[in-house]
């Protein structure tokens, strides 16, 4: 039982003859106890002998009550267990990183709960009389390993074990591990290989069911014999893209989700006599790669969406198609509006005319896709977030699908359209930042969706499909007479600009990192930008006279601050606790710095105060550490309290004659 004689401290002997297992704790802190005060057992529960002098202590640090090893956290290197030990009790190497092998003998029963979880330096673990009982699996000696035993055991690269049991997640976590044969198990519980990235085959000819999770997230599987399975659970080998081919007697059930986002599953048969499973639910559902199935001797091909519903095609392969493309919402037979799932490659099936906008948007592990020749228009940011777009735009700054304009964000400069383009998908120039100029080629018509040319802030021409070249100004176009294409290209580009009557920016959205100010602005307004996470470099435009209070306050990733060759004003805590701002180009024509205007701008190490300025408020410049040189103006008249109180790194600096220092104005200086 577990704790039977916890902490008995003066119990000095144990007489259990017919005892078995021991459980948790049964003997921990029984301190009294001789080293060989209690008769062996096969099993024991997790510290059942801790804090005891029980056990005999062999080489290489292993401890050992009768036949069963205890502890084994202080082995290195190679650990060759004694013929004798029956028995490993659970976490007694659990966490050593620095056991590279370990050798079981013959009488080896039982490996306990987390035995060596987390071995992280193991790579082998060797059974005795390893091929007899892979060759002939009447032969064994009842070996059962339970759960979490080899977990995350990350070196470990094969595992060939006799066990007749494995508990669940025996060998989750093992990165490394490539190959896998446990011939004599029946049921394969939970999550036992969950997450085994790296494993491609695994053998388990006696296995009639498979447990929820179990192959879940083994993307490189692929070998797996099917053919013996009477159940899989759900989830068992979702997200196994490798495996191209499934094979399933009669009567196999499948649970919902049980082989779901298996995208690279091309083939599946069903053989015996009825040729008849049982799927539940999304039981394939991501399989989009399915093409074949063999049902009844014949051989069945998926050629579009349509076949789902054809009465031509047996009810049982209908059933099989549409639970791999269950994935999908397709409405009308021919709309693709939504997409469930997460696998690694998509097929798009052959008859889908539209695809929605934002079906795939932010599918994180969408590297591949297949759009079939059907598809006529894709929708805005259908495929926006995924590695597949990432990836296409590595290799070319426009990604075309069927003279459709997908994405042309990363150009940069010109960007010149192929007179091949029938459409330009919404939101595909979107915050091009780089584009200075679109060029369209001549052709009857082109359509272009909506936003495509959302936050192109330094699009400065463009020349449309007649031939028509347009100029961009600023906000003065947005009260401009022009061509439907330009004046949204100037809607769209200008959109993150939300500014008054006055011209005074209010608001700035788009989550823009690389800011140039559009002309016409005359104001950054108060807090417009405060606390923003995303600003590195913002470049004022020539008609920009005032910075507001705390417009910049708080950008903890703002560097550079351009062109401010018209500003005359900077109000209070501009940019106070802009700790990365390095640099600021200060207008000659600056009359007023604001209290705590650069406060706490620890990396900012130059300032050129221009003449006219009167008062340097206080704090304006507090714990600006890194300020090697400052220059003041004759014009100054009063420094306040603390304005350069700890800029440490100050060097020659000159006050000039008459200008009232506030009190501590240079203190740390």
């Amino acid at each position: 039982m577990c704790r039977a004689f916890y902490r008995c401290g003066r119990l000095r002997e144990v007489c259990l003859e017919q005892t078995e297992e021991f459980g948790r704790e049964a003997l921990s802190g029984c301190t009294a106890l001789m080293p060989c005060a209690v008769n062996p057992a096969l099993r024991a529960g997790e510290r059942a002998f801790a804090d005891t002098l029980l056990g005999d202590r062999l080489g290489n640090g292993l401890r050992m009550v009768g036949n069963l090893v205890i502890s084994g956290s202080l082995c290195t290197g190679e650990v060759i267990l004694p013929e004798h030990a029956q028995g490993i009790a659970p976490y007694a190497f659990a966490g050593n990183r620095a056991v590279s092998r370990v050798f079981f003998g013959e009488e080896i029963r039982w490996i306990g709960e987390g035995a060596f979880y987390g071995c992280s330096g193991l790579e082998q673990a060797v059974f005795a009389s390893e091929e007899k009982h892979v060759c002939d699996v009447r032969l064994g000696n009842g070996l059962r390993v339970d759960a979490s035993a080899f977990e995350k055991c990350t070196s470990l690269r094969e595992a060939v074990c006799p066990a007749q049991q494995a508990g669940e997640s025996a060998f989750a976590g093992c990165v490394s591990l490539v190959r896998a044969e446990l011939p004599r198990v029946e049921y394969l519980s939970k999550r036992m290989f969950y997450n085994c990235t790296s494993l491609e085959t695994c053998i388990c000819t006696r296995a009639e069911t498979v447990q929820a999770f179990c192959f879940c997230g083994t993307r490189r599987l692929r070998q797996y014999d099917f053919s013996a399975l009477k159940r899989i659970g759900e989830y068992a080998f979702d997200g196994c893209e490798s495996l191209k081919y499934a094979e399933f007697q009669d009567g196999v059930h499948l649970m919902p989700h049980a082989l779901e986002d298996c995208s690279g599953l091309e083939e599946i048969r069903l053989s015996g006599e009825q040729g008849a499973i049982r799927p539940e639910e999304y039981a394939l559902a991501g399989c989009t790669g399915l093409r074949r199935v063999e049902y009844h001797g014949k051989e069945w091909l998926f050629q579009c969406y349509g076949d789902i519903l054809s009465p031509e095609i047996p009810e049982m392969v209908r059933l099989l198609f549409h639970s791999a493309f269950s994935c999908f919402t397709v409405e009308q037979e021919t709309y693709l509006t939504r997409y469930r799932g997460a696998a690694g490659a998509v097929r798009i099936p052959m008859g889908i005319r539209r695809i929605a906008p934002e079906v795939f948007r932010d599918a994180m592990m969408l590297e591949q896709v297949e759009i079939p020749e059907s598809v006529e228009y894709i929708g805005a940011r259908a495929f926006h977030g995924t590695p597949w777009l990432a990836q296409k735009r590595r290799e070319a700054p426009m990604i075309t699908v069927r003279d459709m304009l997908l994405d042309g964000s990363a150009c940069a400069g010109e960007a010149v359209l192929s007179p091949d383009i029938r459409l330009v998908c919404g939101w595909a120039f979107a915050n091009g930042l780089d584009i200075t100029g679109i060029r369209f080629s001549e052709r009857r018509s082109v359509q272009v969706g909506e936003y495509a040319f959302r936050n192109c802030i330094n699009l400065r021409e463009m020349t449309l499909p007649d031939g028509m070249d347009v100029h961009f100004t600023g906000l003065a176009d947005r009260g401009r007479e022009l061509p439907p294409l330009a004046e949204q290209a100037v809607m769209d580009s200008l959109n993150c600009f939300k500014t008054d009557e006055n011209g005074v920016l209010r608001e700035c959205t788009g989550n823009i990192s690389r800011l140039r100010l559009a002309c016409g602005i005359t104001e950054i307004g108060e807090g417009t930008f405060q606390d923003g996470n995303l600003l590195t470099t913002v470049t004022f435009s020539e008609t920009v006279t005032k910075i507001g209070v705390r417009a910049f306050a708080g950008c903890k990733w703002l560097r550079e601050v351009r062109q401010a060759e018209r500003v005359t004003s900077i109000g209070a805590h501009a940019f106070s606790g802009c700790g990365m701002l390095r640099c600021v180009e200060l207008s000659e024509d600056l009359q007023q710095i604001g209290a705590r205007a650069f406060e706490n701008c620890t990396a900012l190490e130059e300032v050129q105060i221009p003449e006219g300025v009167e008062e340097i408020p206080e704090r304006a410049f507090y714990r600006c550490h890194s300020l090697k040189n400052i220059k003041l103006p004759s014009t100054l008249k009063r420094i306040g309290r603390e304005a350069f109180a700890f800029c440490g790194g100050a060097s020659g600096l000159q006050v000039p004659e008459g200008v009232y220092v506030g009190e501590r104005a240079f203190y740390g200086v």
